[in-house]
């Protein structure tokens, strides 16, 4: 009697175990299964909201300018054009910023919008 009763606790801790394990096992693979399906719906999410950001950029710079950033002489910033005073990318922060020509001794420029300043260097360097 006390074998049958050995052997049934020690089929049942087996059974038991090779339960458990499947059942954990089975888990992490559901787990694995929803982690990468969110990850995958973060990747679409990314993907469209670079693709509107390279699009609001696109849409901000088509003006009717063709646009020059190269020449600016030492007035704007670098990176803006020379032409209608925007950038070429989007500065941080809140302004969008529209440089104008600010007359002086050295040259600059000042923001239309929020009215910050830019001085540039001088022709001879100082």
């Amino acid at each position: 009697m006390k074998q049958i009763l050995l052997i049934g606790v020690a089929v049942v801790g087996v059974v038991g175990g090779l339960l458990y394990l499947l059942w954990t096992t089975g888990y992490q693979l559901y787990r694995d299964w929803k982690l990468g399906r969110e990850v995958e719906q973060i990747r679409e999410a990314s993907a469209d909201l670079r693709r509107k950001r390279r699009e609001q950029a696109a849409a901000r710079l088509a003006n009717g300018c063709e646009h020059l950033f190269d020449a600016s002489y030492g007035e704007f910033p670098a990176g803006v054009c020379s032409r209608c005073g925007l950038e070429k990318t989007k500065p941080p922060g809140p302004c969008d910023h529209q440089w104008k020509r600010q007359d002086g001794n050295t040259p600059g420029a000042y923001c239309a919008k929020c009215g910050k300043q830019y001085r540039g260097t001088s022709a001879l360097g100082a």
